[in-house]
């Protein structure tokens, strides 16, 4: 990695800290590189011509622009999937709060499918460890559901998406559904207020979980705001989790707090 960089990462992860202008005496500090403040200036110059960071004019210190954050999290937030054996609901309301993220949880039973019976050629049942999941009967689906014994039903949800069965995978995940909580409703109300587009698009799904069921894993935007979805495996059940919040928050500190680092 090159020195402009360098110094543009390094500002990024400051700023996120406390979205406040960066100052080149504060980067220098948190530098593993000796630099003079006035060689962090020359490069502040360099990455505001470029278009990566903008100086407020009340301010001696620098800024990323909403484009700057997008590109980091699209390297930092990848691969989040994890394993825990720690109450991941205690843990996630007391994170999100602290750093001002709306964090939606929805639980799924860790159900393995056990067997799949034809109830007189009018109904399905898929007997997932003696809970019943059962669909109109269809010799197609049978053959499918047959093939898929002993598989975990939420990796079977998500087969069923991938191969166009939608609407069965929604109702496999509302099956499996144990839980549903979400936490630190007041920063996607303040959005709500800022962006009435954005409210008028997504703020009713996402306070009602369908917004969860409907969207895939990984990273998403719209305009200033990032949307994050991961998985979060334990012993007895799976849970999905969805960020939502501004870029400028730290989610990078959100995720290592939840792996424990």
């Amino acid at each position: 990695m090159d020195k402009k960089s360098y110094i543009l990462e390094k500002l990024v992860e400051e700023y996120i800290k406390v979205p406040e202008p960066v100052s080149s005496k504060q980067l220098q500090k948190s530098l593993d590189l000796s630099l003079s403040s006035a060689t962090i200036r020359y490069y502040f110059q360099k990455l505001s011509q470029n278009g990566a960071i903008t100086q407020p004019h009340i301010s001696s210190g620098r800024v990323p622009t909403v484009q700057t954050l997008k590109d980091f999290w699209k390297k930092r937030l990848e691969d989040t999937d994890m394993s825990s054996d720690e109450n991941i609901l205690k843990k996630l309301e007391h994170i999100s709060q602290k750093e001002h993220i709306f964090c939606e949880v929805t639980e799924y039973k860790r159900l393995f499918l056990n067997g799949v019976h034809n109830y007189d050629n009018r109904f399905l049942i898929c007997d997932f460890e003696n809970e019943d999941f059962i669909l109109p009967y269809n010799k197609n689906l049978e053959r499918f559901f047959s093939n898929q014994i002993g598989q975990e039903g939420l990796k079977l949800s998500q087969i069923c998406n991938d191969i166009g069965l939608i609407n069965i995978s929604k109702s496999l995940k509302r099956f499996l559904t144990r839980n549903f909580s979400h936490f630190m409703l007041k920063e996607v109300i303040e959005i709500a207020n800022e962006d009435m587009e954005w409210a008028n698009r997504f703020l009713p799904s996402l306070l009602d979980g369908t917004f969860m069921y409907n969207t895939k894993k990984g990273l998403k935007f719209y305009n200033s705001i990032l949307t994050f979805k991961f998985s979060v495996n334990q012993k007895n059940s799976c849970s999905e989790v969805l960020l939502v919040g501004r870029v400028y928050r730290n989610y990078l500190k959100l995720i290592n707090q939840l792996k424990g680092e």
